[in-house]
């Protein structure tokens, strides 16, 4: 098995879980449509990454 994978696969599902676990009662708080509310929140934390790439 690839090393990657015994390490990756761990840490992505644990943020995953950890970033689900935080939006859950902001979403019920939010005014927003449930497809835009979860749209935003898998684009947020893949936006300081993207600047920083477009940026070097």
């Amino acid at each position: 098995m690839a090393l990657w994978l015994v390490i990756v696969v761990p840490v992505v599902t644990l943020y995953g879980l950890i970033w689900w676990l935080a939006d859950r009662p902001l979403r019920r708080r939010t005014a927003l449509a449930p497809h835009t509310c979860w749209l935003l929140s898998l684009t947020a934390p893949l936006l300081p990454t993207a600047a920083l790439v477009l940026n070097s």
